[in-house]
C-alpha cells in the first residue's frame, strides 16, 4: 500500500553530467490552475495530460514501439533531458485525474462499488508513477528537485491511503510527513516558491484533519498520533540534513542574499520608532534590507530632487519594497515557519507601521506643495494680477488639494494609532501619544484649509468662523505635542505659525465680513430714501428697471396714487424676436418626371350583359 518516498541519498553524478532542476510542484500548481481544476473539470485535466505526454514522447524520442506496443523502462541513466523527469509526473497527473474523475462519477452512481474499484487501481497507478518520478529526481535532479518529488509522492500515497480508508492512522501518518515536507520546503525557497507550497498545504491539511476525525471515531486516535509522531521520528533526522544541504546550494536559503550583489549581511532586527524587532527568515532580512537602502536613496535624494512627481515617486518606490517585504513577513507567518508566531506578528506590525511613516511622508510633500501653490495664488492677487507668476515657478495648485491631502493623512494617522493599540506595551503607548498629536494638527491645518476656500469664495463669515476654529485647534496640537515622549519641534512650530496665520486671515475675513455688511446697510438706506409715491417721480427707465417685473429685488415705488400710473407689467408685451424654422423651397420639383405607374393600376371588369353572363369581364 504504502510508497516509500524517502529513499538512499543520490549517489555520485557522472563526470559531465550536471544535476536537473524542475520545478515539480510548481509545474502542477501551474497546469491544474490552468486546464480545468478551478472549476473541478477533472476529465478535461486529462485530456490534456494525455496531450502532454504524448507531446513528451515525441520530443525526447522515448517512443514504445513503432506498430506493436512494447513498454519501454524509464531509467536513470537514460535520463538527458527535464522532459524525461516529466514524464512519470504528467503520467502520475494523468491517473489522479482520472481517479477523480471516477470518484465524483461514484458519487451519483446507484451502483458505486465498481467505480470505486477502479478510483484505488487508478490511485494506485498514480502513487506507483510518483514514486517512479522520486527515484528518477534522486538520482539525476537537485537536491530541491528530489525534495520536492519526495513531497509529490506523500501526498499520492496518502491520498491512496486516504480513499481505501483501511488505516486512517496511516493515511494520516503519511500526509503529516508531506505536510512537514512541504513547511521544510517553503521555509528554505522564495517567496514564489513559498506560495507553491501554501497551495500544496490547503489541501494536505483539511485531509489530515478527516483522517484524524476518522481514526477518533474509530477509536484509533491514539494510535495515529502515536504513528504519525513515530513517522516524524524516523524521517525528521534526514529530512534536517536535506534541507540543511538545500539551504547550503545556490539558490537555497541564504543565497537570496548573494543575489543582492555579495552585499553585508542583513541584520537580524528591524528597528522601528526606537524598538527592535527580530527578523527570523533570511528572505525576509534580505527583502527588509533593501527597502531600508532605497529609503536611504530617498532621504539623500531629497535634496537633489527638483519637482514634487520625482519626490513622491522616490517615495512610492520605497513603500513597494517594504510593501515586498511585508508580503514575505505575511506568508511565513501563514506557513507558521521560521520562529515564534509572536515574533512574526510583532515584525508585520513594525513593516506596516513604517510603510504608514511613508505614507505620512509622501502626503506631507504633497501637503507642502499645495500650500506652496496658495500662497503664490494669493501673492498674485495682492499684486494685482499675474505680474508675479513668471518669477516664481511651480505649477498652479487648486485649494482641494490640500483638504485632499489633509483627508489622506488623517486617514494615515488613524492607522497608525490603531496599529499601536495592536502593538501595545510602552513602545504602543508612545505611539499613540504621537498619532493623537499628528491627528489633532492635521485637523487644525484641514480646518485652515477649508476657511481658505471659502475666503477665496468670498464667504467671509464662514471663513473667520473656520479660522477661529483652526486657531483652537492648533493650540490644542501644541499641548498634545509638548505631551508627547519625544517633542517634534518642528511640528510645534508649524503649528505656532498656523495659530498666528489664522488669526491674521480671521481678522482680515472679520473685517470683510464688516466692510459687507456696512455697504449692504447703505444701499439699503440710499433705497428706502429713494422710495416716493409721487406718480411724477422720476423712474429708472434708462436703467431698464421701470417695472416691478424687470427687477424683483429693487427697493423702488412702482405704484402711484392711481391705478392708471402702476408699474407692474408692461401691457401689452414688448415685442422681442424669436427664432422661426427655416423656409425651404424645392426648385428643382417642377422639373422633375414622374415615373408611370400604369402597369400597376388595376383593370375595371366588363359591364356588359354577355361578359357578366359567361365570366368575360373577370380578370
Amino acid at each position: 500500500e504504502g510508497v516509500e518516498t524517502t529513499g538512499p541519498q543520490a549517489p555520485p553524478e557522472a563526470p559531465g553530467r550536471e544535476p536537473l532542476s524542475v520545478p515539480i510542484l510548481e509545474t502542477v500548481r501551474n497546469a491544474q490552475s490552468t486546464h480545468g481544476l478551478k472549476h473541478q473539470e477533472f476529465s478535461r485535466y486529462r485530456q490534456y495530460c494525455s496531450r502532454r505526454l504524448r507531446r513528451i514522447y515525441k520530443g525526447v524520442r522515448f517512443l514504445h514501439g513503432r506498430g506493436r506496443f512494447q513498454k519501454k523502462a524509464l531509467e536513470p541513466a537514460t535520463v538527458k533531458d527535464a522532459r524525461h523527469v516529466m514524464i512519470p509526473l504528467v503520467a502520475s497527473e494523468r491517473a489522479w485525474a482520472h481517479a477523480m474523475d471516477l470518484k465524483n462519477e461514484a458519487e451519483s452512481s446507484p451502483a458505486p462499488g465498481p467505480m470505486r474499484s477502479h478510483l484505488h487501481r487508478r490511485l494506485a497507478k498514480a502513487a506507483a508513477h510518483a514514486a517512479a518520478l522520486c527515484t528518477l529526481a534522486s538520482a539525476r535532479c537537485d537536491s530541491r528537485t528530489s525534495l520536492e518529488a519526495q513531497a509529490y509522492a506523500l501526498l499520492m500515497a496518502g491520498t491512496l491511503a486516504q480513499e481505501r480508508g483501511r488505516d486512517w492512522a496511516e493515511a494520516g501518518a503519511v500526509l503529516a510527513r508531506c505536510r512537514a515536507l512541504l513547511a521544510g520546503l517553503a521555509a528554505a525557497g522564495t517567496f514564489d516558491q513559498q506560495a507553491v507550497c501554501r497551495y500544496f498545504l490547503d489541501q494536505v491539511e483539511p485531509a489530515i484533519r478527516y483522517c484524524q476525525y476518522q481514526a477518533a471515531r474509530e477509536g484509533s486516535g491514539a494510535h495515529a498520533a502515536a504513528a504519525a509522531g513515530a513517522g516524524d521520528d524516523a524521517a525528521a533526522e534526514q529530512l534536517a540534513s536535506q534541507l540543511a544541504a538545500l539551504q547550503a546550494t545556490p539558490g537555497g536559503g541564504d543565497s537570496v542574499a548573494a543575489a543582492h550583489g555579495g552585499a553585508a549581511a542583513p541584520a537580524a532586527d528591524f528597528e522601528w520608532r526606537g524598538a527592535k524587532f527580530p527578523v527570523p527568515d533570511a528572505r525576509t532580512r534580505t527583502a527588509l534590507q533593501a527597502a531600508q537602502e532605497r529609503e536611504r536613496e530617498l532621504v539623500a535624494g531629497q535634496a537633489d530632487a527638483g519637482s514634487l512627481e520625482k519626490r513622491v515617486a522616490l517615495s512610492d518606490r520605497v513603500a513597494a519594497a517594504y510593501g515586498d517585504a511585508l508580503s514575505g513577513v505575511e506568508a511565513a507567518l501563514a506557513l507558521g515557519q521560521s520562529g515564534s508566531v509572536e515574533e512574526l506578528r510583532a515584525l508585520e506590525r513594525a513593516v506596516r507601521g513604517r510603510v504608514l511613516d511613508l505614507t505620512l511622508r509622501r502626503y506631507s510633500l504633497v501637503l507642502q506643495a499645495a500650500d506652496a501653490g496658495r500662497a503664490r495664488a494669493q501673492r498674485r492677487r495682492l499684486a494685482g494680477g499675474r505680474a508675479e507668476r513668471g518669477r516664481e515657478a511651480g505649477a498652479e495648485a487648486r485649494p482641494e488639494d490640500a483638504v485632499r491631502a489633509l483627508d489622506a493623512l488623517l486617514a494615515a494617522a488613524q492607522q497608525l494609532h490603531d496599529l499601536a493599540a495592536e502593538l501595545g506595551g510602552s513602545v504602543g503607548e508612545t505611539i499613540m501619544d504621537d498619532a493623537a498629536a499628528m491627528t489633532a494638527g492635521f485637523q487644525a491645518q484641514r480646518s485652515a484649509a477649508v476657511a481658505h476656500i471659502l475666503l477665496a469664495a468670498r464667504s467671509w463669515r464662514e471663513a473667520a468662523s473656520l479660522f477661529a476654529r483652526a486657531g483652537e485647534l492648533a493650540g490644542h496640537a501644541v499641548e498634545r505635542h509638548q505631551e508627547c515622549e519625544r517633542v517634534d519641534e518642528e511640528a510645534v512650530r508649524g503649528l505656532v505659525s498656523l495659530q498666528s496665520s489664522t488669526a491674521a486671515f480671521r481678522a482680515v475675513a472679520a473685517a470683510e465680513a464688516a466692510a459687507e455688511a456696512a455697504a449692504l446697510g447703505d444701499r439699503a438706506a440710499s433705497d428706502v430714501e429713494a422710495l416716493a409715491l409721487d406718480p411724477n417721480a422720476p423712474t429708472e427707465s434708462a436703467a431698464g428697471h421701470a417695472y416691478l417685473c424687470d427687477d424683483w429685488d429693487a427697493p423702488q415705488a412702482f405704484v402711484g396714487e392711481g391705478k392708471s400710473t402702476a408699474r407692474i407689467a408692461r401691457i401689452p408685451p414688448r415685442l422681442e424676436p424669436i427664432p422661426v424654422r427655416p423656409i425651404v423651397l424645392d426648385a428643382a420639383l417642377n422639373y422633375i418626371t414622374m415615373p408611370s405607374l400604369a402597369h400597376r393600376v388595376a383593370k375595371k371588369a366588363g359591364t356588359g350583359v354577355v361578359s357578366r353572363l359567361f365570366g368575360w369581364g373577370e380578370r
